[in-house]
Parts: structure tokens; C-alpha cells; sequence
């Protein structure tokens, strides 16, 4: 079933190849003799092939480039694994393996197996590390346990999904700064080490995995009440020399942290980079020599650029592109930058345009099927047999009708007018369920757009992968306020979706209206609909929040995804627009903005 040429419940519209503007990425198909094991040094056995991963979210099968008839294939870990062993037989021994987080949860298939599935795929191909990204954390304790009738799940109940994924895998996971609350010392579950050695054709490599520091703010905060997310740069430090003590010639630090650049044509050029991207801090800030390579992830970019010494990758999202990086050694130990080279990112194609690419284009041509090291590529077939019985299973929810015809598509972002017709959407769903005057919803919950005409569930999943539950909130003005002003403001941040109160920016800040133009009154109360990541704490809001009971909170038993379907089809047919959400203002540009704008942490 996974071979066959159009996969059931691949869902991804054409917004899912959109990159960053002007992103260059290498071409999918590259001939043999452009791959020498290191640059125009000959000893095979003092390099190394350090192939990355990262920030998955359970694409298994291949996404689908719409506009094009039949539409192009791209991506998901059935083409992915094809291109891997491409390099496999290519670099032999020589090539490591490993991912930099977010591995499971956004998918149909892997969400109902709670990332079992991904955790299979990842067994047969043979990963030697991963890290743990913040979405990895989503399950919680898993569906099986309920909390109600006077039940209260414990901090470690709620780690026990990740425990047992983490357990599933064939291969460690690095966890060197995720620290047990009250030890304030890395997490011991099982197959978890700080960081490890690794031997390959007879090189010892050293590999520290970190995650990022906010983690606990971009995953329901409960869920992870046990932990401490401890500012990585010491303990890499610390690991880093460990590691060389113990004889590692080589060091590679695997970070669920993301920076991201526009252009990757020249390794040495950083000028499209962002400069304050947490990856890009992170290593700015190591002393040189600490780390040797470095793959990042979670900021959804790209990078294949030299960062403070250290080669750096980091290679999209959603299992579209991979990259690599042939690490050569000194004779003493550290890379050998003379004669190592970073691969920028390349996308996984399937189908491809008579270039090789099988990036949005204006004018498609002709399609063919893509090649890759001279070898034509199709999903892996042996790992689409392991995979196939998670498919069977949800073949026929993915399929199935839910009963909404959408005249015109919902997008997440308008970037013509900076709009979101599906967020608004979002919101008059929670509005609808809740009776509610005022709603909010994160723009991270919403991972892609809803095209036109009849709509599948799995389509809606893919929109909505994150099982967060409608709820509502009752606020004072000034906590409402207060909460907004965090979430607007906070470092990085995307705008949220608002229905039913605007923002405007004054000289002395933020000020908050309502629709019919009246300001937040500070000692009234306001009930507001969201999810229960918001209404718990999630993107930061948990000091905002402090002083609110759980009295006021309640959350129902009803997800947003089923919200929104019910609200869809309560509109039938009609055409939403964004015109209840008046954009919210953005804070004067700053020359790095203008260069480089920022994007919401996914």
C-alpha cells in the first residue's frame, strides 16, 4: 500500500513546500562523483558522514504538490528513507545517523499509534541518536488514562507515553539537559544518556543532546511538571570535555534549537541568517573548539552554514528534506575545516520537474521520477511493509467524508494581507462551543490550510494534529490584559488569533478592545474560549496566569478539531474571511526584522 503512487491520506497542499524566500536548496538529483568522501583529501577513514533529521511530526507517507496533475510527490519518511540509503551505499560505515526532535506527533497514522509507528520507521533505518523535541511530550500519559471523578494523574503518570516511545527505540536518546525536578540531574528512564561515544570506520565520535529551555512553555505545561529545561551552553561545555577525555576525535552536538537562513549556497555567508536564533546564540557563545558539528532543529529552517567553527545543519520540516555533512578529522583530534563539506538541504522528491527539483514553480513541465546519486527513487518498499499495518488501521477515518465543501480555501496566513481565515474560524468554533464572546487560539496549533471543496478528516487532522481540548477561561480586564500582552510580546512570538477584541499599540504599550469598541474595563470579568494548552499555561502564560483558580478554568470534553468541523458544518459552503480579526499591530521593525522576520517556535 505504501508503493503505491497515490497515498491515502496524503494531505499536504501546495503551502506545504512554501520555504523561507529565496531559500536555496541543492538539487534531488546529484550525480555520484559531486559526493567525494571529504574535500580532496583521499582518507576515507578520517571522515565521516553526519546525516540529519529533524522535526518530522509523523510524516510517514509522502506529501502531495498540488497544482500539478498528476500532483508531485515530496517527502514523508517512505521517500526519505530512500535517499538514506542512497548515502548508506555510499558512504558505508562512515555514516551517522541521527534526528534533532519533534519525531512523531502532526500525523494521523502516528498520533493513533501515540508515534509508535515513526519509532518503528526510525528502528529500521537505523538511527545511532535522537533528542527529544518539545511536541514530543504531547501524549502525556496517553489517551487510556483519564483524570476526573476525584482521579489526578501524577507528574511521572504524565511522562508516560515519551517513557515508553523512548523505551521503543533501537537508539538513545541525548538528554543532557533535561533534568529531573528534584535531583536537578539528567533524566535516568530507560535508553536515555546525557550524551554517548560512538564508534564509525574506526573514528570515535562524541554526540550531547540538548533540548530547548522552553520546552516547558511550548507543550501543555502539566505534562511536564517533573522536569527542568536547564540552559544548555554549560552543560555542553562540560559534556563536550568530558567527551574528548575519553578519546573522541570528533564532537557533534544534536539540538532540538533552530536558527534559520534564507540563502545555503555559501557555507561562509551569514549574512541571510538569524542572528538571534537560539541555535545560532547557542553556538556564538561556545568557546571555539567545544563542538564540531552541530544539527539543530525546531524553527521549521534551513542552515548549512559554518556558525563560530562548528558545521551547522538544519534541514525544514515534516521529514521534506534531509541534510549532511562530510566531517573530516585533524590528525589531533577536531574537524578539519579545509576539508570538510556542508551539504545545504535537500528535498526528498519523488516526482520532479526536469531539473531535478520538485519545488513550487510557476510553470510545472513535464514531471519525471526523481533520481538521487544515479538512482531512481520510489518509497522504500521494505519499510512500507514494517509500517504498512499502522496505515491499514486509519485508512478509513483519513478517507472518510466529514460532510464540508469549502468554496474557497482556509489559510492559516494570508501573506498578502496578513490575515488568517482559518484561524478566525478556529475561534468562532471555540466561540460556538462555549458561548463565549471572546476567543483566542495559538497560531502553532494550526500546522497547514484547508483547501477547497470536500473536505476528509484527514485533512482536518493534518490542520489540527494536536488533541487540545476546547476551554474556557474566566479573566478580569487586567488579567485578560495581562495574558495578551504576554503572549503578543513574548520573544519570538507569532500574533494569536483573536475573535471578539482587538489590540492597539499606543506610545505606552498595548491597549485591548473589544469588538464594539470599548476598552477592557481592569476589575470586570470577561470569559474567554481557547484550548487547554492556553488556559493551563502553554506559550508562556502560566505566570500571567498565576493567580487564576482552577475554578475559573474549565475545559470541556471536546477537541477544537471537532469544534471546528461542527462549526464548518453548521456554514455549510460559505466563504469565511478574516474581516472580525483586525490585524494586530506589530511593533516598530528593527533592522534584524527587516532582514530576517521572526516566526512563531513551532
Amino acid at each position: 500500500m505504501y508503493a503505491q503512487a497515490s497515498p491515502p491520506f496524503s494531505t499536504s497542499r501546495s503551502r506545504a513546500v512554501t520555504r523561507r524566500a529565496g531559500a536555496t536548496l541543492v538539487l534531488a538529483t546529484i550525480a555520484l562523483a559531486a559526493l567525494p568522501a571529504c574535500k580532496a583529501r583521499g582518507e576515507a577513514q578520517s571522515c565521516v558522514a553526519v546525516v540529519a533529521t529533524n522535526d518530522m511530526h509523523g510524516a510517514i507517507e509522502p506529501h502531495l504538490l498540488e497544482g500539478t496533475t498528476p500532483p508531485m510527490r515530496y517527502g514523508g519518511l517512505l521517500v526519505v528513507a530512500s535517499y538514506i540509503a542512497r548515502l548508506r551505499d555510499h558512504y558505508g560505515p562512515r555514516l551517522l545517523l541521527v534526528d534533532a526532535g519533534d519525531i512523531y506527533q502532526g500525523t494521523l497514522v502516528s498520533n493513533l499509534s501515540q508515534g509508535r509507528a515513526m519509532i518503528d520507521g526510525m528502528n529500521w533505518l537505523g538511527y545511532d541518536a535522537g533528542v527529544i523535541g518539545n511536541h514530543e511530550f504531547d501524549f502525556g500519559a496517553g489517551p487510556e488514562h483519564h483524570e476526573g471523578d476525584g482521579q489526578t494523574l501524577s507528574a511521572q503518570e504524565r511522562l508516560g507515553v515519551i517513557k515508553a516511545r523512548i523505551a521503543d527505540a533501537k537508539f538513545p536518546f541525548l538528554v543532557a539537559n533535561v533534568l529531573d525536578r528534584e535531583s536537578k540531574q539528567p533524566v535516568t528512564w530507560p535508553n536515555t544518556v546525557p550524551f554517548t561515544l560512538v564508534e564509525k570506520a574506526g573514528l570515535r565520535i562524541g554526540l550531547i543532546g540538548v533540548s530547548t529551555p522552553d520546552t516547558a512553555r511550548l507543550t501543555r505545561p502539566q505534562n511536564v511538571a517533573a522536569l527542568e529545561f536547564a540552559q544548555p551552553a554549560p552543560i555542553v561545555i562540560d559534556a563536550a570535555r568530558q567527551l574528548r577525555e575519553q578519546g573522541a576525535q570528533l564532537v557533534v552536538l544534536i539540538a532540538h534549537m533552530g536558527s534559520g537562513c534564507t540563502k545555503t549556497d555559501d557555507a561562509n555567508d551569514l549574512s541571510s541568517c538569524e542572528l538571534d536564533g537560539e541555535l545560532f546564540k547557542l553556538l556564538s557563545g561556545l568557546p571555539q573548539g567545544t563542538v564540531d558539528v552541530a544539527v539543530g532543529g525546531h524553527s521549521h529552517e534551513v542552515v548549512a552554514h559554518w556558525i563560530n567553527g562548528v558545521a551547522t545543519m538544519q534541514s525544514s520540516a515534516r521529514a521534506r528534506a534531509l541534510g549532511w555533512i562530510d566531517a573530516c578529522v585533524r590528525p589531533n583530534g577536531g574537524i578539519d575545516r579545509d576539508h570538510s563539506v556542508i551539504h545545504a538541504p535537500t528535498y526528498a522528491c519523488l516526482d520532479a520537474w526536469s531539473d531535478g527539483t520538485c519545488k513550487t514553480r510557476p510553470r510545472g513541465g513535464p514531471m519525471v521520477t526523481a533520481t538521487f546519486m544515479g538512482k531512481l527513487i520510489e518509497p522504500s518498499a521494505p519499510l512500507g511493509k514494517i509500517l504498512e499495518g499502522y496505515s491499514q488501521q486509519v485508512q478509513a477515518q483519513a478517507t472518510k467524508p466529514i460532510g464540508i465543501a469549502l468554496k474557497e480555501p482556509l489559510v492559516r496566513d494570508n501573506r498578502s494581507t496578513g490575515e488568517s481565515p482559518l484561524g478566525v474560524a478556529v475561534c468562532e468554533a471555540l466561540r460556538m462551543a462555549t458561548g463565549a464572546p471572546l476567543a483566542l487560539q495559538n497560531r502553532g496549533g494550526l500546522r497547514g490550510d484547508l483547501p477547497s471543496g470536500p473536505l476528509t478528516y484527514g485533512q482536518l487532522f493534518e490542520v489540527i494534529p494536536f488533541d487540545n481540548r476546547v476551554a474556557t477561561i474566566d479573566l478580569t480586564g487586567a488579567e485578560l490584559t495581562a495574558a495578551l500582552t504576554n503572549v503578543l510580546e513574548r520573544k519570538g512570538g507569532g500574533a494569536p488569533l483573536m475573535v471578539g477584541i482587538r489590540a492597539e499599540r499606543g506610545t505606552d504599550g498595548l491597549h485591548f478592545r473589544l469588538a464594539d469598541g470599548k476598552p477592557l474595563v481592569p476589575n470586570t470579568h470577561y470569559l474567554l474560549a481557547t484550548n487547554d494548552y492556553l488556559a493551563t499555561g502553554g506559550e508562556g502564560l502560566a505566570k500571567a496566569l498565576k493567580d487564576v483558580g482552577p475554578e475559573r478554568v474549565t475545559v470541556l470534553d471536546l477537541e477544537v478539531r471537532d469544534a471546528l468541523m461542527a462549526y464548518l458544518q453548521k456554514t455549510g459552503e460559505a466563504t469565511l474571511n478574516a474581516a472580525t480579526a483586525p490585524a494586530v499591530p506589530r511593533a516598530p521593525a528593527t533592522k534584524t526584522d527587516k532582514k530576517s522576520p521572526k516566526k512563531a517556535k513551532p
